[in-house]
């Protein structure tokens, strides 16, 4: 019999040709009719990519089409609205449970609003909207439930950068239950009752028959909760890059559906009924009824869900006596898990799905070696270094990480994690009896994979790159593109060789010209955070920081600003004044970037506030000078720089935040004063004194006790900026103070991260969410 031929490569270039058309197409008609914004055309760039890299893979025409159709399907209602963002407070919301489970700090649930009662002012939640619920018994999938719970503005940062960068698809807000409120369940299914039963069974079983970490472990496999793992194993074995097998995902599922399955058919060849129904097409009936069932028992994840129903259909295929090709059928279920929820179709972990597993079933056979270790070895390098290819741009595109080792770390633990999952159900299966060492068999092989893991994880590097540019963006997804699909060598080292020759003239074009200062003020939530660059040299004032527990901006806003940036070192750090929403940031940022100087007021350690000692000491010990600074004038590459307050020194008798830092910075023409968190006792002294500046960094995230008339007055701002936090408490900027300033207010509650750039002569700014540039100051003509 003939196989099938080929396609040569000629004939598939013409098709990714045709492919990348088509898509274009379908990416400008959809953002001409308004359902995509604008600015997201990276997103459509890397869709059609998607339809380049299906037609390439795959040898038929059909599988290729519908590969592209699940990436342009998961694509196009890239449209993902804001929710509207509460100031906080207390609401009674019903709830539908998407996902639930137990883990190292109690039980959860993931679960979306359907609708509100009882809202108290400045609570408001959009139907819709995705909210994680705490609870203290394990709520159910598909349980609808009523709770009293604290709703929150989600902290999420947005600065503008040249770097290319993924949508964030999560809720702009979230919601826990109020302490001693317990959530009210209004209406669970007898099978979402009898699933949860049976999750705290074999919770309690894996407890009781297995010591940790084998019983975190044996959870996380069984029954999706990732979180019962030791934290400081989950995160070697995160680093040795192999956490996805602990990830309830498609090869759960499909290993313990197909065991059913194949236990199935084999039982069924000793019936009498093996003559009239062939046993095959039984055992595929059952397993696609068990295939759904079963992701809803291992925790309802995406990604067993969506393996799931992809083994759903392979079987129903399988049971109606035909032969289901993979590929479109896996293609058929992305689209339509795409189609159903456009949030989860632009996650992370989802398009990291799609793409290991396209590149997986697209491989072309290859003969296998003689002797059996060799060809296992050679099967699963093969195997890892797809999946690797295939996922490392989008991990650069997403995280900034180049992960070596997990290439030989899979090669070696995956057929251990493979085995750990049957062995884990057969462990649970014959516990209960007590007739088999199971538990000694799979602490065995646990053991050995966390060991493994372990010393994978010392030996990673873990190189982390700058965030990549969207055309070294599509360099990286062309070179690796060239690496999966069946053309020559000199199709390509043609590819490597522009794809190195655009990549670095990208590089080189994000250097700030020389007679450039490029003023930024950071979107870090409620707080401050400036950066200052020129001639190669940048300075930043404050960091930003979480009032209360949160995220920290420093390792989540600044780092990653600056490492898009290319700035690999700080000429000085500036702490304006001692309060946590100005420094809680900068122990991060000290730890990552090295730093010549570090300026503070005094206030902090003469009054001992023991985190800003904390800080100075740990500069020092990094090598970092501390020093008295005193009014008076500095340079940063060409820009100057003056010390203004406090002088000469901080006032023992004043709150802090008269006592902040007040910088100006010149260059050429244009003038930038940045007030820290002054108040309308500091802003009188500095009035007779102050002079005109162009841009204002307004005191205090625009509180009304800073601002006021007649410093305004003196300053005369064409531009004012307020870094205040998304629906935060305090109500900044305050409404008498946008009133005064009018137009020339930009806030980066709403522009997110904003960015100024002066000649001299030219004074341009652009924001995070408007990220074209307009003219502030033009020069005459």
């Amino acid at each position: 019999m003939r196989g099938r031929r080929t396609a040569p490569c000629k004939v598939r270039l013409v098709m990714a040709v045709t492919c990348f058309a088509a898509s274009m197409v379908c990416a400008l008609g959809l953002r001409a009719l308004g359902w995509v914004p604008g600015a997201d055309w990276l997103w459509w760039l890397l869709g059609a990519s998607g339809w380049v890299t299906a037609s390439l893979l795959r040898r038929g025409w059909l599988g290729a089409w519908l590969a592209a159709l699940c990436w342009g399907v998961a694509l196009a209602p890239a449209r993902v609205e804001d929710d509207e963002v509460p100031s906080g407070g207390l609401a009674r919301l019903g709830f539908q449970v998407e996902r639930g489970g137990c883990g190292g700090r109690g039980c959860f649930a993931e679960a979306v609003a359907l609708r509100c009662t009882e809202l108290e002012p400045g609570a408001c939640v959009r139907a819709g909207t995705r909210l994680g619920v705490g609870s203290v018994a394990e709520l159910p999938a598909g349980a609808q439930l009523t709770a009293l719970v604290r709703v929150r503005p989600r902290v999420r940062f947005d600065n503008p950068s040249e770097s290319a960068s993924w949508l964030d698809t999560r809720g702009g807000c979230s919601a826990t239950v109020q302490r001693g409120a317990q959530p009210r369940v209004d209406h669970l299914s007898a099978l979402a009752s009898a699933i949860a039963v049976l999750r705290v069974r074999m919770r309690a079983l894996l407890e009781r028959t297995l010591k940790p970490p084998h019983s975190g472990i044996a959870r996380a496999l069984l029954l999706g909760e990732g979180s019962a793992v030791d934290p400081e194993l989950n995160e070697a074995i995160r680093d040795a890059g192999v956490s996805h097998v602990l990830a309830v995902s498609g090869m759960h599922v499909t290993l313990l559906v197909g065991a059913w399955v194949l236990a199935v058919r084999r039982t069924w060849l000793f019936t009498p009924w093996a003559a009239t129904w062939e046993a095959r097409r039984v055992g595929a009936a059952l397993g696609a009824v068990l295939a759904p069932l079963l992701a809803r028992l291992c925790g309802g994840s995406p990604s067993a869900n969506r393996a799931a129903w992809t083994s759903m259909v392979m079987y129903l295929v399988t049971s109606l006596g035909l032969r289901p090709a993979a590929m479109p059928v896996a293609a058929l279920v992305t689209a339509a898990f795409a189609v159903l929820d456009p949030r989860e179709a632009l996650h992370p972990g989802f398009l990291l799905s799609v793409l290991a597993t396209a590149a997986l079933l697209s491989d072309r056979p290859r003969p296998k070696l003689a002797h059996p270790v060799l060809a296992f070895v050679s099967t699963a390098f093969r195997t890892s270094w797809r999946a690797w290819l295939a996922t490392t741009p989008f991990l650069l595109l997403c995280f900034g990480q180049l992960a070596l080792i997990p290439l030989l770390a899979n090669v070696a633990l995956l057929p251990l994690g493979e085995a750990l999952v049957p062995m884990a159900a057969v462990h649970l299966a014959s516990a209960p009896l007590d007739l088999l060492a199971t538990d000694r068999l799979f602490t065995l092989l646990s053991g050995a994979f966390v060991e493994g893991a372990r010393r994978c994880a010392t030996l990673d590097p873990g190189l982390t790159l700058p965030p990549p540019t969207p055309v070294q963006t599509l360099c990286i997804a062309a070179l690796a593109i060239s690496a999966l699909v069946p053309c020559g060598w000199r199709v390509r080292g043609l590819v490597g060789a522009l794809g190195v020759v655009i990549g670095v003239g990208s590089e080189l074009a994000l250097q700030l010209p020389a007679d450039t200062l490029r003023v930024t003020f950071l979107d870090v939530g409620q707080g401050d955070a400036t950066l200052l660059e020129s001639d190669g040299k940048a300075m930043l004032i404050d960091a930003g920081g979480a009032i209360g527990p949160g995220p920290d901006p420093g390792a989540l806003s600044v780092v990653p600003a600056l490492r898009a940036r290319r700035i690999d070192k700080l000429a000085r750090v500036v702490l304006s004044h001692p309060h946590p929403d100005h420094y809680g940031g900068l122990p991060a940022v000290l730890a990552t970037f090295p730093t010549d100087e570090l300026w503070d007021n005094g206030q902090g350690p003469a009054e001992d506030v023991q985190p800003v000692l904390e800080i100075l000491d740990a500069a020092r010990a990094r090598g970092t000078r501390t020093p008295l600074v005193q009014c008076g004038t500095s340079m940063l590459g060409r820009a100057r720089v003056e010390v203004l307050a406090p002088c000469p020194g901080f006032d023992f008798t004043r709150e802090p935040n008269d006592n902040s830092f007040v910088l100006r910075v010149s260059h050429g023409a244009h003038t930038f004063l940045l007030t820290g968190d002054i108040e309308r006792e500091a802003e009188a002294d500095l009035i007779a004194r102050i002079g005109h500046a162009d841009v204002l960094k307004l005191g205090h995230h625009g509180s009304r006790t800073s601002s006021a008339p007649e410093f305004l007055r003196a300053v005369a701002p064409i531009l004012a900026i307020a870094s205040a936090g998304r629906g935060n408490g305090f109500g900044h900027p305050h409404p008498e103070v946008v009133q005064r300033l009018g137009t020339r207010l930009l806030r980066t509650d709403r522009e997110g991260g904003i960015e100024l750039t002066s000649d001299g002569r030219t004074l341009r700014v652009r924001s995070a969410r408007q990220p074209r540039w307009r003219d502030v100051m033009a020069p005459a003509s």
